[in-house]
């Protein structure tokens, strides 16, 4: 898998209702980093936003991230993102770009789903 593939890809909850799209991924590191030998790494999670506006640029980690302004603007448009655990995503279709999130691991809120 490539992260391109995720990037941008439609996510829906079990019913097939829209959750946003992929913004940013996750990953966790599995082994250490050797000598001539390249770490693996492992989806660990998807940030899901209902805008498709691209990255967060970090805005989400930071509360001291860049200009105060542009950090306002980034934060206002993904004010509604959610973050996915990789172990929530019931299937991956690559050819139609769409991750379903498998039923009772629905990420929003109660009163939002």
């Amino acid at each position: 898998m490539r992260l391109s593939e995720l990037l941008g890809a439609d996510v829906v909850d079990a019913a097939g209702g829209p959750l946003g799209r992929v913004t940013d991924v996750r990953l966790a590191q599995t082994g250490p980093v050797g000598t001539g030998v390249l770490a693996q790494f492992v989806v660990e999670s998807l940030l899901v936003s209902p805008r498709n506006t691209g990255s967060l640029f970090g805005y989400e980690r930071r509360h001291d991230q860049g200009p105060a302004l542009l950090r306002a603007v980034v934060r206002a448009l993904h004010r509604n993102a959610v973050t996915v655990p990789w172990d929530a995503v019931a299937e991956w279709d690559v050819v139609r770009r769409r991750v379903t999130v498998a039923r009772g691991h629905d990420p929003r809120p109660p009163e939002a789903a």
